[in-house]
C-alpha cells in the first residue's frame, strides 16, 4: 500500500494524516528525498504542481519561490516572501536564508494557497512546513557519500540515541557539500565558475522529564562559500544564447563567458553566508489539551559579489555585492485541544522581531574611474530595517458527524515597519573604496535630505484579519471532498532599491511617499477532493482553486547598466488567478514480473490562468495586459521498479523521472522580448540503486538534467537588446554510498 505520511502544519493536538487534512499539499519524506537525490527545497519543489522554486539572478542562496502563478523576484531583502519557510515550527523572515537543505529532514509540506491562519503574514500563496529528523529511541548511526560531476563531493553523518534513559536523548548531524564550476571563464583561460560549498552541523537535544512533558532544543550553524552568481552576456537572438551587440561578430556557447580580468575591478564574484539557528519546543500535556511553546532566534550574515553581465572588461561592465546582515526572534505559545467528540480547536499568540541592516555597492566599469574613485564605484545603498509583528489566532473544527465536518479560524496581526534608507545612486551614502571589499561592512549615509543623512526616514502599521472556513466530508473512510474560503497578506514595506527620482516627486507633492508599497490580500475560493483507492494502491489529489487579489504587489525595474537600473515594487489595484492541479500515485504491479517486485507511478500536473482587472502605468511599465512572472503550468512524472535480488531480500531498484513547466515572460519589464522570455524546462533524472538485504547499506547511481536542457534560472534586462542569464545546471552524475547501523 502507499505510505500514509503524519503531518504537523495543522498545529493540533496530535499530528494528521496528510490525506485526511482539507487542503491542498504536496508531502515529502525522507525516502522520496532520498530516491530522488533532491539536495533542497528547489529540488523539492519539482513534485508539486504549480510552483516555480529558484535562485535569483544577482546573488545565488536567495529564494524565488511563486506558487500559483505569484511570488518574490528580486534579491534586496525589503521583499517579503508570498511563500513562507518554516524550519521546526520558526518562521524563516529573509529569502537569503530560506532554500533549506533537505539534509535530514523528516517530512517537508509544500502547503498551497494562503495559510494566514495558522502561519500568519507572507503566505499569501503558500507556505513550506519542514521538521527535522528527532533523535531515534535506540542509538543510530547513519553515514553518506556522494562523488560526481565536477568534483563533486559530499558527505554527512548523523549519530544520535538515548544520553540518559528515559530522560535524555541526542543527535548530532554533520553536512559537507563541495563542488566545482563547471562554465567557462573566456577571459581566464576557461577556468571554471560556479564553484559552491557549503557546511552544516546541527545538534538536537530531546528532555522528557515527565510523560506529560517534552522539551526539544536545535542549533543549527550553516556556511555557504564558493563563488557568487554566474552570469552569461545574453543577446536578443536564439532566446538569449548567442550573439551579443556588444560582441559584434563574436558568439559564444551557452555554458561560456567573461568574467573579472580588469585591474579596475575592484572585486570577483564570491559568496559567503552564515546562518545560526536556535530553537526551543516544549510541549506539555494538560490532560484536556496540549500547550506548545516554540522559541526561534535566526542570525544572518552574508555577503556576496558578482559580476553581473559576463562581458569583456573594457566594455559596460556592471559589478555588485551586497551585505545583509539580520538577526530575529519569534515567539508563539499555542493550545490544542481535543475538547470533545464534537469540537477540537488550536488558538495561540505570536510574536517576531527582526532588526536588518542593508549595504548595497555597484561597479560601472572603466567609465566611472576617478582619481578619489579608481575602482568607478557608484554611490551605493543602504538601508535599515525595525520590524515587528504581534498577533492572535484560532481555529476549530466543528464535527457535525463522523463524516461532516466545518472548520473555521481566524487570525488577527498587528505589523510595524520603521525604515531608514539611502537609496542607491542617491549620492547620499558612501562605502570603501578601499580593498577589500567581499567582507566590508563600510556604509553609511550622511548627506540625505531626511533626520541622521538618509533620504527616508519612514515608517507604517499595518493591522488585518485573515479568516479561515472549510467544509470537509468523507464519502467514506478513503475518499474525502472540501471546499472553502480563506484570507491572506503579504506585508507592505518600502523599497530599498527605489529610485532617487522619487524623492523628487516628494518635494512637488506632499502626499506622494518615495518607496512605499502598500500591503497585499487575496481571497482564495478552493474545493479538493483527497482518495485513496484500490485498497489503497491508487491515490489521487485534485484541486481547483479561484483567486481574486487586491492591491497585489508586483516588482517593477527600470534604467540601464550606465544610468543604474533601479527596482521597485508597487501595487495592483485588481486582479486574478485561477487554475487546477492534480497528483496521483499509483502502485500499479506487484509480484507482476517475480514475487515481490513493484512498480510505482507518481505524478502532478497544473494548468492555470492568470491577469490584471484593472489598468496600472508606473513610470512609463503598462502591466495591464502583462502575465504574472511565473508559469502556470507544469507537471512531473516519476517512475520507479524495485525487483529483489539475491534470494535474500537484497533489491535492486530503478526511478527516472520527468519535470516540464511552461515558458513564461519576466516580470515588471518594458518589453516582451526573446531576451527576457523564460524557456520551457524538459528534464530527465535517473537513478539505478542496490540496498542490501538488511537494509544496512546501498549503493546508488544517478543521473541529472540528462537530456541537457539548456536552459536559465534567472534573467534580468538590461536593456532592450542585451541583459544576462544565470544557467541552471548542466547534465551531470553521481554515485552515493550510504550505511547505518
Amino acid at each position: 500500500m502507499i505510505e500514509e505520511i503524519l503531518v504537523v502544519s495543522t498545529k493540533r493536538a496530535k499530528a494528521d494524516e496528510a490525506q485526511d487534512v482539507p487542503v491542498a499539499s504536496t508531502v515529502v519524506n525522507a525516502q522520496i528525498i532520498s530516491e530522488n537525490n533532491w539536495v533542497d527545497l528547489v529540488d523539492v519543489a519539482r513534485m508539486v504542481p504549480g510552483a516555480d522554486f529558484r535562485q535569483t539572478a544577482t546573488f545565488p542562496g536567495i529564494q524565488r519561490f511563486w506558487l500559483r502563478g505569484v511570488g518574490v523576484s528580486f534579491s534586496v531583502p525589503n521583499f517579503d516572501p508570498a511563500v513562507g519557510v518554516y524550519q521546526d515550527g520558526v518562521f524563516v523572515a529573509q529569502n537569503i536564508a530560506s532554500i533549506l537543505d533537505t539534509f535530514d529532514m523528516e517530512t517537508i509540506e509544500v502547503l498551497r494557497g494562503p495559510q494566514g491562519t495558522l502561519f500568519g503574514r507572507n503566505t499569501s500563496v503558500g507556505a513550506v512546513v519542514t521538521r527535522t529528523a528527532r533523535p531515534a529511541d535506540e542509538f543510530e548511526m547513519k553515514a553518506e557519500a556522494t562523488l560526481g560531476s565536477y568534483d563533486r563531493k559530499d558527505f554527512n553523518l548523523s549519530v544520535g540515541g538515548p544520553l540518559i534513559d528515559g530522560l535524555v536523548k541526542g543527535k548530532l548531524a554533520v553536512l559537507s557539500r563541495d563542488k566545482d564550476g563547471w562554465a567557462k571563464d573566456l577571459q581566464a583561460n576557461n577556468a571554471k565558475k560556479g564553484a559552491y560549498e557549503s557546511t552544516i552541523v546541527r545538534g538536537i537535544f530531546e528532555f522528557t522529564p515527565s510523560d506529560a512533558i517534552d522539551i526539544t532544543l536545535l542549533g543549527e550553524w550553516f556556511e555557504r562559500g564558493g563563488d557568487g552568481a554566474v552570469a552569461m552576456p545574453l543577446g536578443a537572438r536564439n532566446n538569449g544564447r548567442s550573439v551579443h551587440p556588444q560582441l559584434p561578430g563574436i558568439t559564444r556557447d551557452w555554458d561560456e563567458t567573461w568574467g573579472v580580468g580588469s585591474a579596475n575591478e575592484p572585486w570577483g564574484t564570491f559568496s559567503d553566508h552564515e546562518v545560526s539557528k536556535t530553537i526551543a519546543e516544549i510541549n506539555w500535556d494538560l490532560g484536556h489539551g496540549v500547550l506548545t511553546s516554540v522559541t526561534g532566534y535566526i542570525d544572518v550574515d552574508a555577503f556576496s559579489g558578482a559580476d553581473f553581465d559576463g562581458l569583456q572588461p573594457g566594455l559596460t561592465q556592471v559589478l555588485t555585492r551586497i551585505y545583509i546582515d539580520q538577526e530575529q526572534i519569534s515567539q508563539e505559545i499555542r493550545y490544542a485541544s481535543d475538547f470533545s467528540a464534537k469540537l477540537d480547536f488550536t488558538a495561540g499568540l505570536y510574536y517576531f522581531d527582526q532588526q536588518l541592516s542593508y549595504g548595497e555597492q555597484r561597479h560601472n566599469g572603466l567609465p566611472f574611474v576617478t582619481p578619489t574613485n579608481p575602482f568607478g564605484l557608484q554611490a551605493p545603498g543602504v538601508a535599515e530595517l525595525d520590524h515587528d509583528s504581534w498577533a492572535a489566532f484560532i481555529e476549530s473544527r466543528i464535527h457535525f458527524s463522523e463524516d461532516l465536518t466545518l472548520t473555521v479560524g481566524g487570525r488577527h496581526t498587528v505589523e510595524n515597519k520603521d525604515v531608514k534608507i539611502g537609496l542607491v545612486l542617491s549620492n547620499s551614502c558612501t562605502a570603501s573604496v578601499v580593498p577589500p571589499f567581499e567582507t566590508n561592512t563600510l556604509f553609511f549615509c550622511s548627506r540625505g535630505r531626511a533626520p541622521g543623512g538618509w533620504d527616508i526616514d519612514d515608517g507604517e502599521e499595518w493591522e488585518s484579519f485573515s479568516p479561515r472556513i472549510n467544509l470537509q466530508y468523507f464519502l467514506n473512510e478513503d475518499v474525502n471532498a472540501y471546499i472553502g474560503w480563506s484570507r491572506g497578506q503579504r506585508s507592505g514595506g518600502f523599497s530599498f532599491r527605489a529610485s532617487p527620482t522619487e524623492l523628487t516627486i516628494a518635494t512637488r507633492d506632499p502626499n506622494f511617499r518615495p518607496a512605499y508599497y502598500d500591503e497585499e490580500e487575496v481571497d482564495n475560493f478552493e474545493a479538493g477532493i483527497k482518495a485513496d483507492l484500490l485498497d489503497r494502491r491508487l491515490r489521487t489529489n485534485l484541486t481547483v482553486y479561484y483567486q481574486k487579489w487586491h492591491d497585489i504587489q508586483r516588482n517593477l525595474q527600470d534604467g540601464n547598466p550606465l544610468t543604474g537600473i533601479v527596482q521597485r515594487t508597487a501595487n495592483v489595484k485588481d486582479s486574478h488567478v485561477y487554475g487546477v492541479e492534480a497528483e496521483f500515485n499509483w502502485i500499479a504491479l506487484t509480484d507482476a514480473l517475480v514475487a515481490g517486485d513493484m512498480f510505482r507511478i507518481d505524478g502532478s500536473i497544473a494548468y492555470g490562468k492568470s491577469g490584471y482587472d484593472s489598468d496600472y502605468v508606473e513610470r512609463g511599465v503598462d502591466l495591464s495586459n502583462d502575465p504574472f512572472g511565473a508559469p502556470h503550468d507544469t507537471s512531473f512524472l516519476g517512475l520507479f521498479y524495485e525487483l529483489p535480488v539475491g534470494g535474500a531480500g537484497a533489491a535492486l531498484s530503478f526511478r527516472a523521472s520527468y519535470f516540464w513547466k511552461e515558458s513564461y515572460w519576466q516580470e515588471g519589464v518594458r518589453n516582451a522580448l526573446a531576451l527576457n522570455k523564460y524557456s520551457s524546462v524538459n528534464s530527465v533524472d535517473a537513478s539505478i540503486e542496490y540496498r542490501s538485504a538488511d537494509e544496512r547499506w546501498f549503493v546508488r547511481l544517478f543521473g541529472r538534467n540528462l537530456t541537457y536542457d539548456k536552459t536559465y534560472q534567472a534573467r534580468v534586462l538590461l536593456g532592450t537588446n542585451f541583459g544576462l542569464g544565470n544557467p541552471d545546471d548542466p547534465r551531470h552524475f553521481g554515485l552515493t554510498f550510504g550505511w547505518q547501523n
